[in-house]
């Protein structure tokens, strides 16, 4: 509802859409640049306290921006710094609440878990604008903050009631000099990490840039106009928790199921970069939505297996800068493709990168290199929990 209202407070504030996109390019950037180091802070300390005290720097974030919209004192220049703000939490947030998940059910039921966040997290997506509509045409754009504002206090509520013994927490990592390039060079010589990321960041970059690709396939090549974007939308987010909700049944996850899933998401791309009317275009975006969503909570519940307790929070934070990190270069770059050869080569692009990925996942080295890899990196010092402050 945030990312809506933000969006439409500066087009309104601007009336030019490169200026949103600058703006979306900000929120993104931070986990571009420092996406790493919000790894070693999620090794070095409590993941719960990190989260708790970051949710609650993002809750003032948007009470802020609501309160300066409802009084008509916002600029455009406070809404930049208020976006990077934003982004710099997240950037620190992100690896924390990855690897909490894993810590709150442990091994055996994390492709469960993520696969029913993932669900979670499609639906807010679908929900999340529409309620934001709602309200923009009630109440007002800045009561879009301030409600987002308040329902922080929930998420933060149900962090501090949460009983620390009953977490499968790993040993603190001690602070030392070297861990980003420790937690680069282990990631860099371990396949079965640094494939699956390698297939993400290439994904993330030009086949998850659907807020690129989508208007102007639905404008220009359709010709449905908005209706045709929403539907195509929609139809992506239908997909999408089913493909969360396949993954969590199953519990399937490794690097030959992350292929299967990677060819599907590239092959139902290639369809709808073919579709040839509307009707077709919104069938396939809701298969494309399901090997999207199953190919990302596969990556990530392999990636989180494989990795070594003292690692696992510089690892996930790797995942954001594939995953969100890509945003500042690949919506750019897909939008150039878009306007200088046409909608569906865009879509194209996108589906050969998927293809690409499968390619490199199928090729790759295997575990066997990652029996000698544990053998290589020392286990940390273990360094207990801090007291719990709640």
């Amino acid at each position: 509802m945030q990312k809506f209202a933000q969006s439409w407070l500066v087009y309104e504030l601007s009336h030019n859409a490169t200026i949103v996109g600058v703006v979306v390019a900000l929120q993104a950037a931070p986990m571009l640049l420092m996406g790493p180091y919000g790894g070693v802070v999620a090794d070095r300390f409590d993941k719960r306290r990190i989260m708790i005290l970051l949710q609650t720097m993002m809750a003032v974030l948007a009470l802020v921006l609501g309160l300066l919209t409802v009084t008509k004192l916002v600029e455009l220049w406070q809404v930049y710094v208020l976006a990077l703000m934003l982004g710099v939490c997240e950037t620190f947030e992100n690896p924390a609440r990855q690897v909490f998940v894993f810590e709150m059910v442990g091994p055996k039921q994390l492709s469960n878990a993520v696969g029913l966040n993932s669900v979670l997290n499609n639906i807010a997506r679908a929900a999340g604008p529409a309620l934001g509509a709602v309200l923009v045409a009630t109440v007002g754009l800045g009561l879009c903050f301030l409600f987002n504002a308040a329902s922080f206090a929930a998420v933060i509520y149900s962090l501090f009631v949460i009983d620390p013994s009953r977490l499968q927490r790993a040993a603190l990592v001690p602070r030392k000099r070297g861990q980003l390039r420790e937690g680069l060079s282990y990631v860099r010589s371990s396949p079965p990490l640094w494939v699956p990321l390698a297939m993400m960041a290439l994904v993330g970059t030009f086949a998850w840039e659907f807020q690129t690709t989508l208007p102007p396939l639905a404008a220009e090549v359709l010709h449905g106009g908005a209706t045709a974007y929403g539907a195509m939308t929609a139809a992506q987010g239908i997909g999408a928790i089913f493909g969360g909700l396949a993954v969590a049944a199953f519990h399937r996850s490794g690097r030959r199921t992350l292929v299967l899933h990677a060819l599907g998401f590239g092959a139902s791309m290639t369809l709808v970069s073919l579709s040839p009317n509307l009707v077709s275009a919104v069938v396939l975006m809701a298969v494309v939505g399901f090997f999207a969503t199953s190919m990302s909570v596969t990556a990530n519940t392999t990636i989180q297996l494989e990795a070594d307790p003292h690692m696992r929070g510089r690892v996930m934070s790797l995942w954001g800068v594939a995953m969100q990190g890509s945003t500042p270069v690949g919506g750019p770059l897909v939008g150039y493709i878009a306007s200088a050869a046409g909608a569906r080569i865009a879509v194209a692009v996108g589906a050969a990168s998927c293809v690409f990925a499968a390619g490199l996942g199928a090729l790759s080295p295997g575990r066997r290199q990652r029996a000698s890899n544990r053998e290589r990196v020392p286990e940390p010092v273990a360094v207990p929990a801090e007291p719990d402050a709640s």
